[in-house]
């Protein structure tokens, strides 16, 4: 084999890894662009939830809804929070603390909420998913935290003050 055929086999394989090597990082971009997406509709639908119960309350002198259906078919709401297609499950408002609540898909969307808020985008555990144990864990206007399982996996909750 010629020296010039070995050149030649040596750069198409190198362009290979290269072209892989970027097909990488474009992957890893959307991912985190996806993640920064998700982020901002959960906390843009919070949000909007919130300014809703906060007017149905300065209403009922004080009496949070009972759910959000009833946000919506007394006006304050005109539809359920609306949340991209790969974020699973529905906002759900807590009567007694006032929290919205809702699970998380996974940690890259947790830390993207909590890198709204603080350039520090670490995710706190909380002792359970209950809203008042998710509250002591996150110290910000609305956050992450992560909740350990029995089996060991984590479930990622959002709160919204």
């Amino acid at each position: 084999m010629s020296r010039q055929i070995r050149f030649r086999r040596g750069l198409i394989i190198l362009a290979a890894v290269l072209l892989a090597a970027i097909a990488m990082a474009l992957v890893y971009a959307r991912q985190i662009r996806a993640a920064k997406v998700d982020a901002s509709a959960i906390v843009v639908q919070a949000q909007r939830l919130s300014a809703a119960d906060t007017l149905y309350r300065s209403d009922h002198a004080g009496a949070p809804a009972r759910d959000v259906a009833a946000l919506i078919a007394g006006g304050y709401l005109s539809s359920p929070p609306r949340l991209p297609g790969g974020v699973a499950g529905a906002m759900k408002l807590d009567r007694e603390s006032g929290l919205i609540h809702r699970t998380v898909a996974d940690a890259a969307v947790c830390a993207e909420i909590n890198g709204q808020l603080s350039a520090d985008k670490s995710i706190p555990v909380a002792a359970s998913s209950t809203s008042a144990a998710l509250d002591d864990a996150i110290e910000m206007p609305y956050g992450c935290a992560a909740v350990v399982q029995p089996m060991g996996e984590r479930t990622y909750h959002f709160i919204f003050h």
